[in-house]
């Protein structure tokens, strides 16, 4: 299961109607990860609108950094990209991995980075299942369904490869999810991220509450 993204995804909502010559080309298993580095940062922006409540979780109030919202624990864009670089690298070093570009020139409008992992142990999916660890389309670029077109591109050779199912992560409030669920997904897993430390954030720690008389 992929731990994206965080990951991962973009609908394809509505763009400019600018003319755009896009090219769908599958890129280099030794590609430098750097160049999907932009679309990466604007996906993180995007997961942070989309759910705030997550950044709330990591970091205690009295331990965020001076002038930050106290309140949120969201990475910079560029020590996230730091930490998902090195994911993305190893991810491109597996045999069965495979990533697609969307080009209009030398410009990067598009990806989607698609691996193999076991497949789990409940229901009969063959020996490997296909994961979505990254898909998204740049903001100027969507509603020419660049999303799907990367998805099918994935898809395809991922069943290639042997893959019967494939599997993919939303942030919770994605609009993404209606790219997956049109394109017959179903839901698999619930994760639930929750403090660490005992006691609701919003409420005294259970050794604080009052005792009944």
């Amino acid at each position: 299961m992929s731990h994206a993204a965080s990951q991962p995804a973009e609908d394809p909502g509505t763009g400019p109607a600018d003319d755009l010559d896009i090219h769908i080309v599958q890129a280099a298993p030794d590609s430098d990860p750097d160049a999907i580095a932009a679309l990466w940062m604007e996906l993180h922006h995007h997961h942070d609108e989309t759910a705030p409540g997550l950044g709330a979780l990591g970091v205690p109030a009295t331990a965020a950094a001076p002038g930050a919202d106290a309140g949120r624990s969201t990475r910079s864009a560029e020590d996230g990209w730091r930490i998902r670089r090195e994911h993305i690298r190893g991810w491109l070093g597996e045999p069965h991995s495979t990533l697609f570009l969307a080009l209009a020139g030398d410009e990067v409008l598009g990806c989607c980075l698609g691996r193999t992992q076991p497949a789990p142990s409940s229901w009969d999916w063959g020996t490997e299942v296909g994961v979505i660890e990254l898909l998204v389309v740049t903001e100027r670029a969507r509603g020419r369904g660049l999303g799907e077109r990367l998805l099918e591109r994935t898809r395809a050779r991922l069943s290639e490869q042997g893959c019967r199912v494939i599997t993919v992560d939303v942030i919770a409030g994605n609009a993404a999810e209606r790219l997956y669920r049109r394109a017959g997904g179903q839901p698999y897993l619930l994760t639930l991220a929750l403090p660490a430390a005992p006691g609701d954030p919003g409420e005294p720690a259970p050794s604080a509450r009052p005792t009944p008389a």
